[in-house]
């Protein structure tokens, strides 16, 4: 499977996630549009609320590979 930074763009994922805060879709059916599990997606959330502005995916995987990493 390609990764979600290759599926879609920064602005795709955020209107998406946009669109699950507001209670238009669903988080089961929005992880599987973007093919990750749980705990990514509540990842990426976080992510998104911290910084909406300058939000994009690939800091999002950058900032969990230095946490993961202390």
């Amino acid at each position: 499977m390609k990764q979600l930074h290759k599926k879609f763009t920064d602005f795709q994922i955020k209107d998406l996630i946009t669109r699950y805060l507001k209670k238009k879709i669903e988080r089961k059916d929005l992880q599987k549009i973007l093919g990750i599990k749980k705990t990514r997606f509540f990842a990426l959330i976080k992510r998104l609320k911290e910084d909406p502005e300058n939000f994009s995916v690939l800091k999002a995987i950058i900032n969990s590979i230095v946490i993961s990493i202390k």
